[in-house]
């Protein structure tokens, strides 16, 4: 899966995941904190053209455009540009719908892996099996008719993304003590998230600075084959 908490995270696509969904609860928190608050579709813009530009996954990239400009989850009515539009209420709408879509796109990819190997497509039972916070995880996020209770995955998402102190860390990695971040840990954690960005960065300049000068190459080439 794309990052998948059934499992211990790991590799540079569920970093950067992570590092989506810190900078989606984190506009709700810091928004309380500034004069002019960041729009949700300010910062959904941003996210959407940083993976259009920089993520080096190609069809990952396409996945996510068509989703993105498909307005998918209801994100053109669930988002908008109105900074006058304060409260939690409206900006924490960024958030669970960054959480919708990665579900959805844990379910895709658990489908495409059954059918590449032959096997039936996954059951309902087996698709919900991925989807995070399971029932273990948060008993308070799912409804009776399997259905989520929307302010109670927020408030789970905020404990597990944007930790403020050890109550809420314990709270957590109830279940994986081994896994409680401290203050110093998220910090490293942060970091690390931080630098996969601009290394990733990093590797697309190169790469298409290459293409540029093996573009120009071939076209020179070409030129002196043309002139003898």
């Amino acid at each position: 899966p794309a990052c998948s908490h059934s499992v211990p995270a790991s590799g540079y696509t569920c970093g950067l995941w992570e590092l989506f969904h810190i900078m989606t609860i984190g506009l709700v928190e810091e928004n309380y904190e500034i004069s002019k608050p960041i729009s949700t579709m300010h910062a959904a813009e941003s996210l959407n053209k940083y993976i259009e530009h920089f993520f080096a996954c190609e069809e990952c990239r396409k996945n996510f455009m068509d989703m993105y400009d498909s307005c998918s989850f209801d994100r053109c009515n669930r988002l908008n540009w109105d900074e006058t539009k304060n409260g939690e209420i409206h900006w924490k709408q960024l958030p669970l719908w960054l959480w919708e879509v990665h579900n959805d796109v844990n379910m895709r990819l658990m489908t495409e892996e059954e059918i590449r190997l032959g096997l039936p497509e996954p059951t309902f039972e087996e698709q919900q099996a991925v989807v995070w916070p399971s029932k273990n995880d948060c008993q308070v996020c799912w409804n009776d008719d399997g259905t989520w209770e929307e302010d109670e995955v927020y408030f789970y998402l905020k404990q597990y993304y944007w930790p403020t102190d050890a109550r809420t860390v314990a709270y957590v990695s109830q279940k994986n003590t081994d896994q409680v971040l401290t203050k110093n840990g998220l910090s490293r954690y942060l970091l690390l998230c931080i630098t996969m960005s601009l290394f990733a960065l990093w590797l697309t300049v190169r790469r298409r600075k290459w293409q540029r000068y093996l573009t120009g190459y071939h076209k020179k080439a070409d030129d002196c084959l043309r002139v003898n």
